[in-house]
């Protein structure tokens, strides 16, 4: 799904865009296709449209109130193609948008950026674990100008008719709105996408799987401009093996991993990525000299022959982008959690719904910080799934996970008022 989000002609109003990119097999079962979309401000008129589809919903939503938005199926890319299906998000203040892309068995949610987050710089990042016939996947999404963007890929892309090698440059002339998706079989991390003009990127893979069944990943990915220098990254409970986290560079770095045991220091050169295995209860605290760019990599669990929890992929946001107050959903038929990173000092300023924290929360310090983590779980109930968790004290970071029979899902969480400080 492609979806995009923009300032349009007034000056107090927000757009988000974004592609419904390639989920498991064409056609499969059950595809829903949402928009989680909250509010910050009262008042706040949404408008929800495809017009090739002639699909368009308005709401006027109130500070803190959230809507869920079905968008129709047939905006969903194939292959290495052009759209011009992409899902356009405009509101008159700002609001925080999460797409969810469900097929049965094969989900993922991607927060999505919006417009004046856009960059010109991406590099790309897709999981290798591939079933036969998966592919990995990117989409590249433009505003309202006519564009050009330059790729060049780290694995062969077939693209109208022609086979793109490893270091061919791939341009592609994008009209507005239009967005494009590529696919390869080969690994594609580290292939850089430029443009002429601010565009989106989203990146991924139709399915993709390590201990477990595969799964559909996908996330909008931040432009180079908006990389970050420290990262604080706890482990999932629920993982038994590991989970990976991979770092990116778009420059000659230098980077440390605390692990709480001991300090690796390594360089990264541009375009080079490095993995590293995560396992509970570790948390890492990641530093740079330069912006790069994090992403975690839920491997996939098997608690037994018959409970498989399948991979997630989400962004790990720098610690100058935490909020003060994020929204949370659970997802209905998920196993649902909140993973927050917090000053230490400020755990007990940390409030539910305007309540205390759930009783039984565990915080660990993340070594080499003043930082914290804990994970807390939320359940669905109709009618009142929908949360908020804030601070009085310091910014913290919160994100959003869910496990559930052969599925999962990640995102950063919906912020909801930025913080002070970090």
């Amino acid at each position: 799904m492609h979806y995009m989000a923009f300032p349009s002609g007034s000056k107090a109003s927000v757009i988000q865009m974004c592609p419904q990119y390639q989920n498991y097999a064409p056609n499969y079962e059950s595809p829903r296709f949402q928009l989680y979309i909250t509010a910050v401000q009262a008042n706040t008129k949404v408008t929800v449209q495809v017009p090739p589809l002639k699909f368009k919903e308005e709401k006027t939503l109130q500070a803190g109130e959230r809507v869920t938005i079905s968008v129709p199926t047939g905006v969903e890319m194939y292959n290495s193609e052009k759209s011009f299906k992409t899902v356009r998000v405009e509101a008159s203040s700002n609001v925080s948008v999460t797409s969810f892309n469900y097929k049965l068995y094969t989900a993922d949610t991607a927060m999505i950026y919006p417009t004046t987050e856009w960059g010109t710089e991406y590099f790309i990042f897709t999981p290798s674990g591939s079933p036969y016939g998966s592919k990995k996947e990117f989409a590249v999404t433009n505003g309202k100008n006519k564009n050009q963007v330059e790729i060049l890929p780290e694995a062969s892309i077939n693209f109208q008719g022609r086979v793109f090698k490893i270091g061919e440059k791939l341009v592609i002339d994008l009209e507005p709105y239009e967005s494009v998706q590529l696919q390869s079989t080969g690994d594609l991390s580290g292939s850089r996408v430029s443009s002429q003009q601010p565009v989106a990127v989203f990146s991924g893979h139709t399915c993709t799987f390590h201990f477990t069944k595969c799964n559909h990943v996908y996330e909008q990915l931040l432009p180079v401009s908006r990389w970050g220098t420290s990262f604080i990254l706890p482990a999932l409970s629920f993982q038994n093996q590991y989970d990976s986290v991979y770092l990116q560079a778009s420059q000659t770095t230098q980077v440390t991993v605390n692990n709480g045991k001991r300090n690796d220091d390594f360089r990264l050169s541009r375009g080079q990525m490095k993995e590293i295995k995560l396992t509970d209860p570790k948390s890492l605290f990641i530093q740079s000299d330069h912006g790069i760019q994090v992403l975690l990599l839920f491997n996939g669990v098997k608690n037994s022959w018959f409970l498989l929890y399948d991979p997630f992929l989400m962004t790990i946001m720098p610690r100058d982008r935490f909020c003060s107050s994020y929204s949370l959903e659970a997802l209905e038929n998920f196993d649902n959690k909140a993973l927050i990173v917090v000053k230490t000092s400020a755990t007990a300023k940390l409030r539910l719904d305007n309540g205390n924290l759930p009783q039984g929360i565990q915080w660990e310090k993340v070594a080499g910080t003043d930082f914290s983590w804990a994970e807390m779980s939320y359940k669905h109930i109709p009618g009142s799934s929908i949360h908020t968790v804030s601070s009085s004290g310091s910014s913290f970071g919160l994100y959003s996970i869910g496990v559930s029979q052969m599925n999962g899902y990640g995102s950063v969480g919906q912020c909801i008022e930025e913080g002070q400080d970090s």
